[in-house]
């Protein structure tokens, strides 16, 4: 492999920068590399986006249960789009976030990014739904202390940049 990427640099060494070129060479002459552990960063964005969901059935009153199993009741999927649109893909990708949902793909999973953007702008209760849940996971992230529901003072607001 070693012989590959010397090869490489070689062929294209005018167009590749020299600090490119000594770093690699750093790496390849580097014996014992450590191996990286990604999994750790895995597990605590799947454990954050398994808290946003709990946070949405929150909000919106529907058990996590239900919004993470296969239904298309529409108070349901409304609150699994909210939860989509928090997740990916600020934490997960399409396909890892499907996986916490029972039923859905990850095509699913873009197209409730979509949709969630259109009716943001268009429905007036989904959006005020969708800013009661930013709000609360704004507090949560915040650090201020956790409640029961969300505050209702919201209902008015016109802000379509959620």
């Amino acid at each position: 492999m070693e012989q590959e990427i010397l090869e490489i640099i070689s062929r294209y060494k005018k167009s590749i920068p020299l600090f490119v070129i000594n770093a690699i060479n750093d790496v390849l002459q580097q014996e014992n590399m450590p191996e990286i552990d990604r999994s750790s960063a895995v597990v605590y964005k799947t454990e954050e986006a398994e808290s946003i969901i709990e946070a949405v059935s929150l909000v919106v009153n529907i058990p996590v249960g239900e919004i993470k199993q296969k239904t298309r009741k529409g108070t349901v999927v409304d609150a699994r789009r909210i939860a989509i649109n928090h997740i990916y893909p600020r934490l997960l990708s399409s396909v890892k976030t499907a996986q916490l949902f029972d039923g859905i793909n990850n095509s699913d999973v873009v197209y409730h990014k979509k949709k969630y953007k259109d009716l943001v702008t268009t429905d007036r209760c989904f959006r005020q739904r969708a800013i009661k849940v930013k709000d609360f996971l704004q507090e949560k992230k915040r650090g201020l202390p956790d409640r029961q529901t969300p505050n209702n003072n919201n209902e008015n607001k016109n802000d379509t940049n959620i």
